[in-house]
């Protein structure tokens, strides 16, 4: 009889050497969305790799209050931590309910404003702020379970493709082109597609296979299967679940809610209830974390973007400062730090203190997050 090969156990970022990182969870509430046996698995081989792990916070935490201070007192303890790591969705480790809006913005602008979050998002930028100054100085990312734990080990053991030949992918809404201008500062090969006329029943395989990809599209709260384009008979589907990019892809989303991990936006939450989490089928952004995207960056609400040259307002500037960042060789969860001190530095980009535009980029600045595990 031949004796049976022993599986390879899995290895944190597929072996790769990271900085020290904080991993925060509840061990309770990992089990019980992915089961005991996986989440101690992995809370074994984060501990294997040599990074400090948090994972005594509560079961259904109703508010992130309790583990900001538990994080805070972690960073302060260990002043090596460079980033840290959320696993779980926001039913394990809760993510804040953020009024984007000063007080003085929130009176200056109009009721009938129609921004369908009214400007409130989820927001995870205060674990990385132990002084709670509101200026964060440690990177985020988190990792949604997504209540799977092929999700949950797929983001964690997710490889680099940072020493490959840059490969370049991206699709656009057909009205969005200063998308273009972005793509274009990437290097190697690779076309930005339009949908339409590209449409998902007409997207290659792999079309979206790629080590940068760069997607700027509609998306919607209630359905993260799908993401749609625009044609002049409406919005067709321009891509679905099948089309999530691959392992070791860097994603970076300006699509509305595309890096919403749950069933719920924050304007809708019920105080008091976790948000069920959106999961493998039921979001882009939880399929690509699966497949073992090294980072999908997003926003958790209605993304915004320019639509009258030179195209330096809303999201542009912030992509831009990403893609930079990434290029010089930042993590993903560090470039999305650094992009958005860049970001606040330049606000606001158009308009005057006090309006519309102004409030929607205090939105923009803190709704994107970056999910996986970003290093």
């Amino acid at each position: 009889m031949i004796a049976a090969a022993k599986r390879t156990p899995p290895l944190l970022a597929a072996g790769r050497t990271l900085p020290r990182l904080l991993f925060v969870t509840s061990r309770a509430g990992l089990a019980a969305n992915i089961g005991a046996a996986a989440a101690d698995q992995a809370l074994a081989m984060i501990r294997t790799a040599g990074h400090p792990v948090l994972a005594s916070l509560p079961k259904g935490l109703k508010h992130p209050r309790a583990a900001l201070r538990a994080v805070a007192r972690a960073v302060t303890r260990d002043q090596h931590i460079h980033g840290v790591v959320l696993l779980g969705g926001y039913d394990v480790v809760p993510s804040l309910r953020y009024d984007c809006l000063p007080a003085r913005l929130r009176a200056a602008i109009p009721p009938d404003h129609q921004d369908p979050d009214d400007f409130i998002v989820w927001n995870d930028d205060a674990y990385g702020d132990p002084e709670g100054n509101g200026v964060p100085r440690l990177p985020v990312s988190r990792i949604p379970d997504g209540r799977s734990a092929r999700v949950l080990f797929g983001a964690l053991c997710a490889p680099s493709r940072e020493k490959e030949r840059v490969v370049r992918r991206g699709l656009r809404n057909l009205r969005r082109s200063f998308a273009d201008h972005v793509f274009a500062t990437l290097p190697g090969k690779g076309r930005m597609r339009k949908s339409s006329p590209t449409t998902d029943a007409r997207l290659p395989r792999r079309a979206l296979h790629g080590t940068h990809v760069y997607l700027v599209l509609h998306g919607l709260s209630r359905d993260g299967r799908r993401f749609w384009g625009e044609s002049s008979r409406g919005h067709p589907v321009a891509m679905c679940l099948k089309d999530a990019p691959p392992a070791g892809a860097v994603v970076l989303s300006g699509c509305c809610w595309g890096a919403l991990a749950a069933h719920r936006t924050a304007r809708e939450d019920i105080e008091g209830t976790p948000p069920p989490p959106r999961t493998v089928r039921s979001s882009i952004a939880i399929a690509a974390l699966r497949n073992g995207v090294r980072a999908f960056v997003g926003s958790s609400g209605v993304n915004y973007s320019p639509t009258v040259r030179p195209f330096n307002y809303f999201a542009r500037p912030l992509h831009d400062a990403f893609w930079r960042a990434v290029l010089a060789n930042a993590s993903p969860a560090k470039a999305l730090l650094e992009a958005k001190h860049t970001y606040v530095a330049g606000m606001p980009h158009i308009g005057r203190r006090g309006t519309l535009e102004e409030a929607i980029e205090f939105k923009t600045l803190r709704q994107y997050s970056c999910l996986g595990l970003g290093w």
